[in-house]
């Protein structure tokens, strides 16, 4: 069955985390900036949440952009923003309720915060 996207729920944010100076570390969706800043603060080193989108989305939409983002930040910089993990800078959707992949990813975030590569 198609959904009717003038009928989809808008309640997706598109944002990025940015670096001390300025530089983008990440981008993800959320419906939820304040609690999502919150939840990368207690795993992610990085300055500041930005809101790319003022307008509210769907979430395929909002996740149809990230997608785009990272692969243009690839196509500029040659890299993935540092803290979007996953080789191709989409999101590991349920990655962080395995124990064995949130260990991985966890361990990744510390060695990138103590200036590591990928």
């Amino acid at each position: 069955m198609a959904i009717n996207p003038f009928k989809a729920k808008r309640d997706t944010h598109l944002y990025k985390l940015t670096g001390k100076r300025g530089e983008t570390l990440y981008y993800g969706t959320t419906n939820d900036p304040f609690r999502r800043e919150n939840e990368h603060r207690k795993t992610k080193p990085f300055s500041k949440l930005v809101q790319i989108s003022k307008a509210v989305m769907t979430k395929a939409n909002a996740e149809k952009r990230e997608r785009s983002l990272i692969r243009n930040h690839k196509k500029k910089t040659g890299s993935t923003p540092k803290l979007n993990i996953s080789s191709t800078g989409q999101y590991q959707y349920g990655a962080m309720k395995n124990p064995k992949k949130k260990k991985e990813i966890l361990s990744k975030i510390k060695k990138l915060s103590k200036g590591g590569k990928k």
